[in-house]
């Protein structure tokens, strides 16, 4: 695989991660939840099951490289009491447009920091979601844990009102790079929790690093990349670290000139890719790996592997709904994000009003193109006959327009476009930038939005 100096500074433009399509910066802004509540209408019918992932906002300490949607508030059992007051409320107006006892076969609760709970909240919100929702077929019900405030004693808690997959924050076990980051936490301390956590035999144990964050360097990067792998988690998430010091205040608190440069951030890449693929793990679509004994290391292998704001899932459920304050859900071909606000939140449900906040009603147009987009995202492939098998169309006919893209990335050997297009080792570094040839709304101006692909 040739990577030059050149070619990744050609690449390293701002564009999407496309957990989503459209992406959230084309959604329309809404006063009312009139369009949510006929779109969960449509899905009363037909009882397929359903994904909800529940937003749980709290954090006790602000992380300078976050991106999420975070409040910052010392712990106070105050606070979980009342938000959780507004979940069940929430719904409950959910359920009077899609009925109640509708099949779930998935829940994620991320956040902020889920595990801000107590156990006794927990045990509540478990509560909720069971008296609102058939519960009983459930699959996968995972949360997201910060380590560096969670007991070991409490995983037993979690397992007993049926959580089956953790995913532990990890990020970097570097001195140099927690102390850039605001976040500390010994390597020692997480082996302890994982040894508690495979005692109590969870289905799943994910663990989230990222790199491109200030001070890593590849020998920092691989020790902590070493004691990962000794560790043996099923899963390990890589993001890129997404510097957006003009969105985000607190990133502002990264000095830019401590980043890895792009080639050096796309070796830090490379080199765990490398180490993971050498100790049992399969490269999982972009940014994900699993060993190959774990059942989206085998959804990967078979094409039945799904994307969404939850991340890569075995579980390819159409529909998905967000719960609680900013959360992002899709209904019907269309997506719904609450407000980001917890004050407006909890304003419009004692109004007993859904906190819509954007929505984006896809197209017939959208939906081809989001199919599109997830197929290279999740497969590095696309079948055309497949493609004009489900839409009654002939591929190379409807992207007439996108000719000239998809020939460009095959001259420069980022794909293979033939009856199947198939992305090659190299494209897969830049799938984003092949995914933004067929982005229909995507823009020199709007790219400002983004973070860089790299």
């Amino acid at each position: 695989m040739k990577l030059s100096r050149k070619l990744i500074k050609k690449y390293n433009i701002n564009g999407p991660r496309y957990t989503s399509y459209p992406t959230a910066p084309n959604w329309k802004t809404t006063s009312n939840d009139t369009h949510y509540k006929t779109h969960l209408h449509s899905l009363k019918s037909n009882q397929k099951p359903l994904s909800l992932y529940i937003h749980i906002p709290f954090c006790e300490k602000q992380c300078y490289f976050c991106g999420c949607n975070v409040i910052i508030k010392k712990k106070k059992d105050e606070f979980g009491d009342t938000y959780l007051n507004y979940i069940e409320k929430e719904c409950q107006l959910i359920t009077q447009s899609l009925g109640k006892n509708h099949p779930v076969n998935q829940i994620h609760i991320g956040g902020g920091t889920p595990s801000y709970l107590s156990n006794k909240q927990l045990t509540k919100l478990n509560k909720i979601l069971n008296t609102y929702f058939d519960c009983q077929s459930m699959h996968e019900y995972s949360i997201e844990i910060d380590p560096r405030l969670f007991e070991s004693d409490r995983l037993t808690h979690l397992k007993s009102i049926g959580i089956n997959r953790l995913s532990f924050g990890i990020q970097d076990f570097d001195k140099t790079v927690q102390d850039a980051i605001n976040r500390h936490y010994k390597s020692t301390d997480f082996s302890e929790l994982l040894s508690t956590a495979r005692q109590l035999s969870f289905s799943s144990i994910n663990v989230d690093l990222i790199y491109g964050l200030p001070n890593q360097s590849k020998p920092n990067f691989k020790n902590t990349l070493n004691t990962i792998i000794s560790q043996k988690p099923d899963r390990i998430a890589l993001y890129s670290f997404a510097y957006l010091p003009n969105l985000i205040s607190h990133h502002r608190l990264i000095k830019q000139n401590t980043l890895p440069s792009p080639k050096e951030k796309i070796n830090l890449y490379l080199t765990a890719q490398n180490l993971f693929e050498n100790n049992g793990y399969q490269s999982i679509a972009m940014d994900h790996f699993a060993l190959k004994t774990d059942e989206l290391a085998t959804a990967f292998k078979n094409g039945t592997m799904a994307r969404n704001f939850m991340g890569y899932t075995t579980l390819n459920t159409e529909n998905y709904l967000g719960i609680g304050v900013s959360s992002i859900g899709y209904a019907h071909h269309a997506f719904f994000q609450n407000t980001k606000d917890l004050k407006t939140y909890y304003k419009q449900l004692d109004q007993n009003k859904l906190t819509t906040h954007k929505e984006s009603l896809l197209s017939k147009d959208d939906i081809i193109r989001q199919w599109v987009i997830f197929q290279l995202m999740c497969k590095f492939k696309l079948d055309k006959s497949q493609f004009n098998t489900k839409f009654n169309i002939d591929f190379d006919a409807y992207f007439n327009n996108e000719h000239p893209h998809l020939s460009h990335c095959e001259s420069e050997k980022l794909l293979i476009n033939n009856d199947i297009i198939t992305v090659s080792e190299l494209g897969k570094l830049f799938i984003r930038n092949i995914c933004m040839g067929f982005d229909n709304y995507l823009t020199s101006h709007q790219k400002t939005t983004f973070s860089k692909t790299i």
